[in-house]
């Protein structure tokens, strides 16, 4: 997709090395400290919805589309298990909305994404993604599948060039398959796909592998360098970085590296992390970010040939309980950890790249 001149050298003339981390949510919890109030005022109680759908406080509306099984534009069925989504500004006022399908290939319950065999990355798969086109009403205008045969598009990341990079969280390869099995794949899986938001039909299903084979959860792109920051939902995930060759073209490859915490090697992030505490990171690489097997190397294996958190903990990478949501912001970084402290009731962990250096 083509990017202003502007856009272009504000990505390419940047870099990034040193970082620094700081732990979650920090002014909310110094408010805390100091015995004020952190309740908001609010917007009032929920309403009873006589759609039964969704209930709203007052003066809140909403509008449904695009429901499981409707017919879309393209002649087919609205997927199902709708899932991680982000909106592109369109012509004429209209909203370009690009959306996962979390299908797996035994999820025969509901519609699978459609599209001729030759746009589906593995026949065996029914995820994917669709692309709505909304208006300035908010009237659906358009629909139609835009990403096929994946496995388990749960969430992804908007980019700055306009595209939506869709993460595929599940680590299936052929050698797994067993007879008579419903969630047989034909191909590798566990990688990130890219669909740009002025696609108008299927686009060529074409894995990111230098990104990194593992559960892919959701990505967040720092337009000033366009490293692309990604998280893995396990329990014993870790938090990535992918440097492009060449930024807003992730086809052409790059470096993946994994988050170390300084003078805390093998950080066990989960418990026992004071809050509000910042802690000054570094990065190594990843050696084998396609590796064919996701499963725990038995010892003295090629480490390389094995899941990249096997590889990124060897060399120091901090552990995370169950990495989920990022988003960038002014400058700095948000993600969730689902199983994260004590009580194991989730984390959110605040990342701020150094330019400096």
């Amino acid at each position: 997709m083509a990017i202003s001149r502007r856009h272009f050298f504000a990505l390419v003339g940047a870099s990034a090395a040193s970082t620094a981390l700081a732990s979650p949510l920090k002014a909310l919890y110094a408010r805390k400290t100091r015995g004020e109030s952190i309740r908001g005022i609010g917007y009032g109680s929920l309403q009873p919805d006589p759609n039964g759908l969704l209930e709203l406080p007052p003066g809140f509306q909403y509008r449904a589309f695009s429901r499981t099984g409707d017919m879309m534009s393209d002649g087919n069925l609205v997927p199902g298990n709708h899932d991680g989504m982000a909106a592109f500004p369109g012509a004429r006022g209209s909203t370009i909305l690009i959306r996962n399908h979390e299908l797996s290939p035994n999820s025969v319950r509901v519609p699978k994404v459609e599209a001729p065999e030759a746009k589906q990355y593995d026949p065996l798969c029914r995820g994917g993604t669709t692309t709505l086109i909304v208006g300035r009403n908010r009237e659906l205008i358009e629909d139609y599948a835009s990403l096929a045969g994946t496995y388990r598009n749960c969430a992804g990341g908007p980019t700055p060039w306009g595209s939506w990079i869709s993460c595929e969280e599940n680590t299936s390869t052929p050698a797994d398959n067993k007879p008579d099995e419903p969630n047989n794949v034909s191909k590798l899986h566990g990688y990130n796909f890219e669909v740009p938001s002025n696609a108008t039909k299927p686009v060529d299903p074409i894995p990111l592998v230098a990104m990194g084979r593992f559960n892919h959860e959701a990505i967040a792109v720092d337009p000033r360098t366009g490293i692309v920051y990604q998280t893995e939902d396990r329990g014993d995930s870790l938090f990535y970085r992918f440097i492009p060759n060449q930024p807003s073209y992730l086809q052409a490859g790059g470096v993946l590296e994994a988050l170390v915490i300084k003078d805390m090697p093998q950080a066990i992030t989960k418990s026992n992390f004071p809050v509000g505490k910042p802690m000054a990171v570094e990065w190594v690489r990843i050696d084998g970010a396609n590796p064919p097997n996701d499963a725990t190397p038995p010892q003295g294996a090629d480490i390389t040939q094995y899941g990249v958190r096997f590889q990124g903990f060897a060399k120091g990478a901090a552990q995370f309980s169950r990495g989920e949501g990022i988003w960038y912001g002014d400058g700095e970084f948000y993600f969730c950890c689902t199983n994260g402290g004590e009580k194991g009731l989730g984390q959110v962990w605040r990342y701020v790249p150094d330019r400096t250096r």
